[in-house]
């Protein structure tokens, strides 16, 4: 029987981070930061071994300027699901924003090359943007544009690809 209790319990935990983690969600939708990384820093606590509260812990860190936090929170997330292609996304914006051009790059190539990814376009069109950061003008231009073919109302790929022309 014991061994019944202790499946229970660990069902209870799961459902206890979910728990969390969707408060932790509604908080954002209110715009208020702060409960909602009370509630995701529960949520990581309770389940650490799910990579969606660590991801979502380091995007929101990575939103309140805690850079090396977030990138601890996001390279983790990556090490518990390394198929997590969103999850490469997230780093790589997270190391743009460090200026790390170069990791950020490889960080959007891995997740282009996984078929979880859910949004290409974003990811090309931040590709573009790092990789003029890093003045390689051509490969940046054929990202925008990809970006831009996948989502015609993509502005800001438009306002990059900018740059890119006059750079």
């Amino acid at each position: 029987m014991t061994f019944g209790c202790a499946t229970s319990n660990v069902q209870v935990e799961k459902i206890r981070a979910q728990a969390a983690y969707e408060r932790g969600l509604s908080y954002l939708n209110d715009k208020q930061p702060v409960p909602a990384l009370v509630a995701f820093r529960e949520a990581v606590t309770v389940n650490p071994t799910e990579p969606r509260y660590r991801d979502s812990l380091g995007l929101l860190l990575l939103d309140l300027g805690q850079i090396p936090q977030a990138l601890a929170e996001l390279k983790k997330a990556l090490e518990l699901d390394p198929r997590f292609a969103d999850g490469y996304f997230h780093l790589g914006v997270a190391l743009a924003e460090s200026r790390s051009w170069e990791d950020a790059v490889k960080s959007y190539h891995t997740a282009i090359g996984l078929p979880t990814l859910t949004v290409p376009d974003l990811v090309h069109s931040s590709l573009g943007m790092a990789l003029y950061n890093l003045k390689r003008y051509r490969e940046a231009e054929t990202a925008l544009r990809y970006a831009i073919s996948l989502n015609p109302e993509l502005q800001a790929a438009y306002y990059h690809l900018g740059l890119v022309l006059v750079g």
